[in-house]
């Protein structure tokens, strides 16, 4: 804390409010402190009128200290009056603003309390200490003007979709941003393996519902477990197949790729609806109502009781 050498005091806008009846007897009394209005101005800041009248009133003769924006009469600290918390938040420091504050190896109450009241981090505070680092250094070099030290915002951070006017970003290059917006929307589409293997699936779906579809053709009307019928089905199906070009362009399941998953088993004939294996039909069998015993179908007389079904 340092004493105030010259001070400044300007005591126009200082005034205490008394009603009109008592306008003939107003030196007859004491000042009354709750009713004084105003700011004095201190080396150009504004200060309450209030509390400095009653810092004086109460301290006597002491001496004026100035700490920071801040004043001590005695024991009592008097702040300026501010517009905005940023304000205030600089003017609680040691110096006035954070530009010239302590490091964060230093344990500082002032400067946290700063930083608190502004929003910032520590992590934030660090990192604007770094870029004044490199503006000295920049400055020194000969890059005075702060256009030339202004950090340049990325390209990639940088959006398609905002206005092409305006003073900062007049000299920008939108094709580039335009050709980031297209890589991005090529790479939400599927690649070409994808691709191919989606065509597969179609042909093999294509495929087998042309297997379940041939056996309803026309000329055909054998019953679809005739054992005749499904070696004629067969025989249609080694039989080359010709198309003409119209069909073969529209449809894809027209391609020389090979057939796999259920598609090959429908071309086997192993999963064909129609085609009921026999070797695996069991013989039908009913029970004798009286020994409870298993008997073919068709069975009169038990062979067991001899019981009449």
């Amino acid at each position: 804390m340092t004493p105030i050498p010259d001070i400044d005091i300007d005591l126009r806008w200082a005034q205490t409010r008394y009603d009109s009846s008592y306008d003939d007897r107003g030196a007859e009394r004491p000042i009354r402190l709750e009713k004084t209005e105003g700011y004095v101005i201190i080396e150009g800041k504004p200060y309450p009128a209030r509390e400095i009248v009653e810092a004086m009133a109460q301290s006597g003769y002491t001496q004026l200290k100035a700490v920071g924006d801040s004043l001590i009469f005695g024991n009592r600290r008097i702040t300026p009056i501010f517009k905005s918390r940023q304000e205030r938040a600089m003017a609680s420091l040691c110096h006035g603003s954070l530009a010239y504050c302590c490091p964060l190896s230093k344990r500082c109450a002032d400067r946290d309390r700063s930083l608190e009241m502004l929003g910032l981090t520590q992590d934030d505070y660090q990192r604007l200490k770094a870029e004044s680092h490199t503006h000295f250094i920049d400055a020194s070099r000969g890059l005075s003007s702060q256009e030339d030290y202004e950090p340049r915002e990325d390209l990639g951070q940088r959006s398609a979709n905002r206005p092409s006017t305006g003073g900062d970003y007049s000299s920008d290059d939108y094709r580039g941003d335009f050709e980031t917006l297209d890589r991005s929307m090529q790479s939400s589409r599927p690649s070409p393996v994808q691709a191919q293997g989606q065509d597969r699936w179609s042909a093999g779906q294509g495929y087998s519902l042309e297997q379940q579809e041939s056996p309803f053709s026309e000329g055909r009307t054998a019953g679809p477990f005739n054992d005749d019928r499904e070696e004629d089905y067969r025989g249609d199906q080694r039989r080359p197949v010709t198309r003409d070009k119209s069909s073969s362009t529209a449809c894809r399941s027209c391609s020389g790729d090979s057939v796999e998953g259920l598609g090959s088993l429908f071309a086997q004939g192993e999963l064909s609806p129609f085609a009921e294996d026999k070797r695996t039909e069991e013989p039908k069998r009913s029970f004798c109502f009286s020994c409870g015993r298993s008997l073919r179908e068709g069975t009169r007389v038990c062979p067991y009781c001899g019981s009449s079904r």
